[in-house]
C-alpha cells in the first residue's frame, strides 16, 4: 500500500501542463497595438510581438497612461516601420523548436485546451525521495484527484485546485503565485476534515505543494512557458498576416 502510495504521487510533479477542464472561446487578449507607416493596424498578444511593437512605438492597451485620444488615425501608437518590417522582425523572434503550423495546446490560444487533473508524470526516482509515504499510506484513497480517504468514507478531492494550477503554468504565470494559489486551495478543500484527517489531508497537501514546487519540477514549469510562448507568437504571425 505504502509502495503504490509513493508510486501514485510522485507522478504530480508533471500534471500541470496540460490544461483547463473548462474550455474557452475566448480569443486571446491585446495587449499592444499601432499601425504601421503604411497604415496597417496591428495587434499583439504575445510577449515576443508585444515588446517588440513597444519599442517601435506601438501602445499598451492596459496602461493607465494610455491616452483616450491621440493614437494615430489607423489606432494604437504610429509605428515606425512599416508592415513588412514587422512581420520580418517577427518573423525572426520564434521560439527555439517552435512549428507555427502546430503550435502547442495552451489555455486561449486553443479552446479545445483541457486541464489533466492531478495526473501521471515520469518523475519517480527523484520524487521517491521527497514524499513521506509511511506517515499517510493509511489515508491515501488510491486516487491522485481526490487522495485524502476520510473515516466516513468520503475522499477529499484536489481536482479544483490541480486544474487551477494547470491553467496557471500553461498561461505562463509566474510560477511562485501559482504554486502558492495550489497550496490554499487545497488547504482550503481539507477544511471539511478534522481530526486525523486534516491532518493528513493537510500533509498529503504539504506533499503535492511541495512537488510542483521542487527543482525536479522547474524543467516542466520552464517547458509549459515556452509551449505558451510558442503558440503566442504563431498566433500573433496569423494575427497580423505575417504568416
Amino acid at each position: 500500500m505504502r509502495r503504490n502510495f509513493v508510486s501514485a504521487l510522485v507522478a504530480l510533479a508533471l500534471s500541470l501542463a496540460a490544461g483547463s477542464a473548462l474550455a474557452t472561446t475566448t480569443l486571446p487578449k491585446v495587449t499592444v497595438v499601432g499601425t504601421t507607416i503604411d497604415g496597417v493596424r496591428l495587434g499583439c498578444t504575445g510577449y515576443a510581438c508585444g515588446s517588440y511593437m513597444l519599442s517601435v512605438g506601438g501602445i499598451d492597451v492596459n496602461s493607465p497612461l494610455t491616452p483616450v485620444a491621440g493614437m494615430g488615425e489607423g489606432g494604437g501608437g504610429e509605428l515606425g516601420v512599416t508592415k513588412s518590417q514587422f512581420c520580418n522582425q517577427l518573423a525572426s523572434q520564434k521560439p527555439e523548436g517552435c512549428n507555427p503550423e502546430s503550435p502547442p495546446s495552451v489555455p486561449v490560444y486553443d479552446p479545445m485546451w483541457e486541464a489533466n487533473g492531478c495526473g501521471t508524470g515520469g518523475m519517480e526516482e527523484i520524487f521517491y525521495k521527497m514524499l513521506m509515504d509511511s506517515l499517510y499510506g493509511d489515508h491515501f484513497s488510491g486516487s491522485l484527484d481526490a487522495p485524502t480517504k476520510t473515516s466516513n468514507g468520503v475522499n477529499i478531492s484536489f481536482l479544483g485546485a490541480c486544474n487551477h494550477h494547470d491553467r496557471c503554468w500553461a498561461s505562463a504565470n509566474p510560477r511562485g503565485g501559482c504554486d502558492d494559489a495550489f497550496f490554499k486551495e487545497m488547504i482550503a478543500a481539507c477544511g471539511v476534515a478534522s481530526g486525523a484527517d486534516l491532518g493528513a489531508c493537510k500533509g498529503i497537501a504539504n506533499i503535492y505543494a511541495g512537488a510542483v514546487a521542487s527543482d525536479a519540477a522547474t524543467d516542466h514549469y520552464n517547458d509549459t512557458v515556452g509551449k505558451h510562448a510558442c503558440a503566442a507568437w504563431a498566433y500573433d504571425m496569423r494575427r497580423n498576416g505575417c504568416a
